[in-house]
């Protein structure tokens, strides 16, 4: 009998679901700007609409989290791609091309550490 190893976490911190209207996009082009799914301590996911301009994510990119409720606004964000994720169409005979792009936070200043957890703290989904 083939007996599975169980799934080991590897993030460090807990990852909270953030309420609608967390806005991610880079700085300083945002051709790509999406609505934040999850967030940590140690980074985040947000889906985007894929278009044929591409972007090269060099270190040079920064990211930037808008809250577009209250004007909440977390800017030059160091990060590192771990995933670009193509998701299944909503619709049978939809055109439009929806992706994931998870990202791994950079050396954070301790501003942006402090703003980040406020961002946690006051728009996360659950208990931070």
């Amino acid at each position: 009998m083939d007996m599975e190893k169980p799934l080991v976490e590897l993030r460090k911190h807990k990852r909270f679901k953030v309420k609608e209207g967390a806005l991610a996009f880079f700085n300083p082009n945002p051709t790509i700007l999406g609505s934040i799914i999850d967030v940590s301590k140690n980074g985040l996911s947000f889906t985007y609409m894929k278009t044929d301009s591409g972007i090269e994510l060099t270190p040079a990119i920064k990211l930037d989290i808008l809250m577009s409720i209250d004007g909440f606004y977390l800017d030059h964000l160091p990060f590192e791609a771990v995933a670009d994720i193509l998701l299944p169409a909503q619709y049978a005979f939809s055109t439009i091309v929806m992706k994931r792009l998870c990202l791994k936070f950079g050396q954070l200043s301790k501003e942006q550490g402090e703003q980040l957890d406020y961002f946690i703290s006051h728009y996360a989904i659950g208990s931070a």
